[in-house]
């Protein structure tokens, strides 16, 4: 059993019966058990209390009782910035009517009450955002949805705030059961407000953990410098000019590559977006070549299909390799080579990627890869096929060769009702899904019945015309 995994079960047994909700402090002892107790104390009273004066009493007990702990140093600027804040609350005067200030005065009103956005994060890992609703029963609006309301005008504003380390009442955390908080930060709530206002994001987290507040300086200077450059050069210019310069100016790969196919699909620059993208296969990082290739087949270019098919063959993307602006670059440079292959390759590209898949000695389960990926694409996980798509370029054969392959890979319940899962079942179902066919396939019956539905997709698939058996039309 993993160490973590040990480590969890042993916190939850010896906290269980005095708590039923798992105490992160269980993992710490002596002096660091104590500064994360009165941490924790100080988040939780700016959360749910919103006390600025109590918490920042909490987190000056940890930076000195506790100098050498890990908490020491968040809470220590927690602490000064928060007595900051309570001497600004005292000179802040509220408007008697919010929605009759002028503009300029109406922007720096909720900015001054990003202070009180409290949001709370749901799942781990996860996201907290500072851009859902909250306190609608008190009618308390939440500044940061207000900002980005007001759109366009706000923007100035929110650059100027990404500096800006004042805590809000959000907080974020890795799991909930570690004893670990983030106090999202004025900073956090403005680029996340600048993404959803802006083009592109500027901005991708480095882990599932971290927020711009916990980023390096360099990471936040080189998103705040990027985000600065786009304005100045965005004033004036059209929708369409906006898109070219933030295309320009490199806000991570997957924003980028999302621009362009906004370019070309909502605003008909296809031949401008396919030269860039071309541009594009000679200056990114070799890792990053799948993804801006995807793009180039969703618009009829496949000429780098062949060239991510051999570096996917050769082990290129095996290693768990990450770059700036993709935490996962290798795992997902091979996921966008298997879905382009099956969905845009040749006969030959693809029987090249199965053959791989099937060899004997398989540690890094390409076939399973391979086979999922497939699954997935039929079914239109992860967003559905691309609107371009020619669906009678699909490779269902891939899928009918399964559909003899009875061995079990999962299973299924519905109450007291359970039922297997066979490779044969999973190639059906995507069959059925894909062609909309009704071969009477259900993956909760019984194995006969399942079976008795794979006979007939077997009989309708060769009873195709050779032309439509070849290439899977449907």
């Amino acid at each position: 059993m993993p160490l973590l995994l040990i480590l969890i079960c042993a916190c939850l047994g010896a906290c269980s019966s005095a708590n039923p909700v798992m105490d992160p402090g269980c993992f710490l002892s002596g002096n660091e058990r104590k500064a994360w107790d009165a941490f924790f104390a100080g988040v939780d009273c700016l959360q749910d209390q919103g006390d600025r004066k109590q918490a920042a009493g909490f987190f000056e007990q940890v930076a000195k009782e506790y100098p050498e702990s890990k908490y020491a140093k968040d809470s220590k600027e927690l602490a000064g910035l928060l007595r900051q804040m309570v001497e600004e609350d005292k000179q802040w005067t509220e408007p008697r009517d919010v929605a009759a200030l002028p503009i300029e005065r109406k922007v720096a009103y909720y900015i001054y009450h990003l202070r009180d956005v409290k949001c709370y994060q749901l799942g781990s890992p996860g996201f907290c955002s500072v851009l859902n609703d909250f306190d609608q029963r008190r009618g308390v609006p939440n500044a940061a949805m207000k900002l980005k309301e007001i759109g366009e005008p706000a923007i100035p504003a929110l650059i100027q705030l990404l500096d800006d380390r004042r805590p809000t009442r959000s907080i974020g955390y890795w799991r909930i059961y570690m004893p670990s908080r983030t106090v999202l930060r004025y900073q956090d709530a403005a680029i996340e407000i600048l993404g959803a206002l802006l083009p592109a994001s500027f901005y991708n987290r480095s882990s599932s953990a971290a927020y711009f507040s916990t980023e390096s300086i360099e990471v936040r200077q080189r998103a705040i410098g990027s985000i600065k450059d786009w304005y100045q050069s965005s004033l004036g210019k059209t929708e369409v000019e906006k898109e070219w310069l933030a295309v320009a100016a490199a806000p991570g790969i997957y924003e980028q590559m999302g621009l362009l196919e906004d370019l070309a699909l909502a605003h008909g620059q296809k031949d401008q977006v396919l030269s860039t993208l071309r541009q594009m296969c000679v200056q990114k990082d070799p890792l990053q070549l799948p993804q801006i290739s995807w793009v180039m087949c969703e618009f009829g270019d496949y000429s780098e299909v062949g060239i991510v098919e051999q570096a996917y063959i050769s082990g290129q993307y095996d290693v768990g390799t990450s770059l700036p602006d993709d935490s996962a670059a290798g795992s997902n440079a091979g996921d966008y080579t298997l879905r382009q292959v099956i969905l845009y390759g040749t006969d030959s590209q693809r029987e090249a990627i199965l053959r791989n898949a099937q060899r004997q000695n398989d540690p890094l389960d390409k076939g399973g890869s391979l086979f999922g990926m497939l699954v997935n694409t039929a079914d239109e996980e992860f967003g559905g096929l691309p609107k371009t798509y020619d669906r009678s370029r699909f490779p269902l054969k891939m899928l009918v060769d399964v559909l003899t392959d009875k061995q079990k890979c999962g299973g299924g319940s519905d109450g007291l009702h359970h039922w297997t899962i066979r490779r044969c079942d999973q190639a059906a179902k995507a069959i059925q899904k894909f062609t909309g066919k009704p071969f009477g396939y259900d993956e909760t019956t019984s194995d006969a019945e399942k079976d008795e539905a794979i006979g007939k997709i077997l009989k309708w698939w060769k009873a195709l015309p050779t032309g439509e058996h070849i290439h899977g039309k449907t």
